[in-house]
């Protein structure tokens, strides 16, 4: 399948990518725009590596024009947001300025959409790394792996306010980490020194092992090159089995990476409390698996990692959630609903006034109040 392909029809993957992305764009802007308003410079930019034409031919949007209407729709981000569309395609990116043009309101932004027709390679990232990066949101979002790079993600975090949300494609990567052709392009992804013991652990793995070996691997990559806090949501094939690709979110402050969670539990297509994320398509025969799920998260299990965790500690509900949230998929809903359980079973104590505000006749628990766990 050729990129040309890639963009004949929209699938539901697709839309989700692009609403993720979206959704995100707004709520880091907000938090930027907050930052910036007392700077000279309150411009925050919005980049997109890969663009793409901006829309599929059956004439549904991509992602550029989703985020783009977002800008519109925002005064704030409508006064300040730069965004930048490139893409090595120049017919792409031409189709995508056609398309541009034909947004309603999109003569109202502060600074005009920009393009270029630059390859993303090491040049690029190594201009990223060197330049005085304002705010950004950057999204690489290649057809398989050329072009994104581990120097690309440094480059890019180094800077104050910037984050990345990048295209996994696991099934193209599981394919190229042992073939020889391609060894250059994983070795940029993995890094020189990860990329052989990564190579060697896959020889006899099977393909769950292979699995959490690659994830565990690109994991290790992205925080050496400073993505502290990383977030990832699953994408399964057609037949709802196997693996396919990731979206990966990567940065320095953990209240980004709250606000992706959130906004990847909304996404997913697992049901209840707590949510692995992850979009399936189901078929008729698959449907009753989401009924049951099989569990490794769960309110009872953030209890009990609480209880054994923080016996005797005192502290915010923010700030056990910031210290034993990451890597799970628990959201910060998750951290208040086990401790309001926690509180009616006498293992753990609200702090401060007891006029608390009530949701439904229940005690609320906000993320500022101060909690002591029992001994």
């Amino acid at each position: 399948m050729t990129n040309g392909h890639f963009f004949e029809r929209r699938t539901a993957q697709s839309q989700i990518k692009s609403t993720i992305v979206a959704k995100y764009l707004t709520a880091w802007a907000n938090i930027m725009m907050a930052k910036n308003q007392h700077r000279k410079d309150r411009r925050i930019a919005y980049i997109d590596l890969f663009c793409g034409p901006g829309r599929y031919e059956d004439g549904s949007e991509s992602t550029p024009l989703e985020v783009l209407r977002e800008a519109i729709a925002s005064p704030g981000m409508k006064r300040n947001l730069v965004t930048i569309f490139n893409d090595k395609n120049s017919e792409f990116v031409q189709a995508l300025q056609s398309e541009v043009a034909l947004l309603s309101g999109v003569d109202q932004l502060g600074h005009s959409p920009g393009f270029s027709t630059f390859e993303v390679d090491r040049t690029i990232s190594y201009e990223l790394g060197n330049q005085s990066l304002i705010p950004s949101l950057v999204f690489v979002d290649p057809w398989g792996y050329k072009g994104l790079a581990l120097d690309l993600i440094e480059n890019i975090l180094k800077h104050w306010g910037c984050e990345v949300i990048f295209f996994f494609n696991y099934n193209r990567v599981n394919l190229g980490i042992n073939n020889h052709l391609v060894e250059e392009y994983m070795s940029q992804l993995f890094g020189p020194k990860l990329l052989p013991q990564l190579q060697k652990d896959l020889v006899m793995a099977n393909p769950e092992q292979r699995q959490s070996r690659i994830i565990e691997g690109i994991t290790n990559a992205i925080r050496s090159s400073g993505g502290r806090y990383i977030a990832m949501f699953e994408f399964k094939g057609s037949k709802g089995q196997r693996t396919s690709h990731y979206i990966i979110f990567a940065s320095k402050k953990f209240i980004g990476y709250h606000v992706m969670k959130d906004i990847m539990f909304k996404e997913s297509s697992g049901v209840g409390d707590v949510r692995e994320f992850h979009y399936t398509p189901l078929t008729v025969h698959q449907a009753h698996l989401l009924l049951e799920p099989e569990k490794t998260y769960s309110i009872a299990a953030l209890k009990l990692l609480l209880t054994r965790s923080c016996k005797g500690q005192t502290g915010s509900v923010w700030q056990f959630y910031e210290s034993h949230s990451v890597d799970t998929p628990y959201t910060l809903r998750n951290f208040q609903d086990a401790m309001l359980q926690l509180e009616v079973e006498k293992r753990l104590t609200v702090l401060g006034s007891s006029k608390r505000p009530r949701k439904n006749g229940n005690l609320t628990l906000g993320k500022d109040r101060q909690v002591t766990f029992n001994p």
